[in-house]
């Protein structure tokens, strides 16, 4: 069983710079700002996929992803995250 997680593991892995172009992709579709959608990026370790981005950028992604009073949501990296997971489940 742990040969087969490392290889899975190992596959995902190098699928990481497909999935930092597929979800800057996505941002910049969904309108988010190239200088933001830029700075997105797909973390793969341990076992889990994690959305990075810089701390001085949290205000501003948050602002894009979750929308406030004035901005409505443009949910980039939730819905990133749902069609790797139903990809990764098969579905």
């Amino acid at each position: 069983m742990k040969d087969i997680l490392s290889s899975i593991n190992d596959t995902i892995s190098s699928q990481v710079p497909r999935l930092n172009e597929d979800l800057y992709r996505s941002a910049l579709s969904s309108g988010w700002p190239s200088d933001v959608a830029a700075y997105l990026t797909v973390d793969f370790s341990d076992n889990k996929m994690a959305i990075r981005y810089p701390e001085r950028l949290k205000s501003e992604v948050e602002t894009l992803e979750y929308g406030n009073e004035s901005q409505r949501p443009t949910a980039v990296i939730r819905r990133f995250n749902n069609r790797i997971d139903s990809k990764l489940r098969g579905k």
